[in-house]
């Protein structure tokens, strides 16, 4: 996270912090990184907290062969110490159920932007049948999305896996032309 602190450029990282003077500082420190690697560069958002936590909505999308569309199959929340850069569970991340902070706003943005990705998607790129969202809420209720997954990992919540393998299963039969 790249941000200014008074007069001073700070780089944050989940394992230092650094500050810099000016930019021009900053760029003789990283231009090797910052040269050789591509990166995208994303607006800090002041987000929402659910117990005092920074949260993510992780949603796990299925082709519906029945429906003719993208549904949700699971919805998981993962959430940071308090102070921390990233909600990831092997960086010190949290899961907190979605029951916890469910409503019908949330649900209802997230049906949107499941269907809408996955149109999207099958219109640009092709057939996918899996993805996965990263997604997160603005502390002012705007909704924001971090990013898309063609090959989502795996969910550590067992009931959203055991209902991915369901999903899969069933996509698989139906793609291979066995019906129900």
């Amino acid at each position: 996270r790249l941000y200014r602190n008074g007069m001073h450029l700070v780089i944050e990282s989940k394992k230092e912090c650094t500050m810099f003077m000016n930019f021009e500082k900053l760029w003789d420190h990283y231009q090797d990184l910052f040269s050789n690697m591509k990166y995208i560069a994303q607006r800090t958002i002041q987000p929402a907290l659910a117990d005092g936590k920074r949260f993510d909505f992780r949603v796990l999308a299925h082709w519906s062969e029945i429906e003719q569309k993208y549904s949700v199959t699971g919805v998981a929340i993962r959430a940071s110490e308090p102070y921390r850069l990233t909600t990831h569970l092997i960086n010190g991340g949290c899961i907190l159920p979605y029951k916890r902070i469910q409503n019908a706003n949330h649900d209802s943005f997230i049906k949107t932007l499941v269907e809408e990705i996955g149109a999207t998607l099958t219109k640009e790129i092709g057939f996918f049948g899996e993805f996965s969202i990263d997604a997160g809420l603005s502390n002012d209720g705007n909704y924001v999305l971090y990013e898309v997954n063609s090959k989502p990992m795996s969910f550590d919540e067992e009931d959203i896996e055991q209902n991915r393998i369901i999903k899969l299963c069933e996509l698989f039969l139906q793609k291979l032309e066995f019906g129900d």
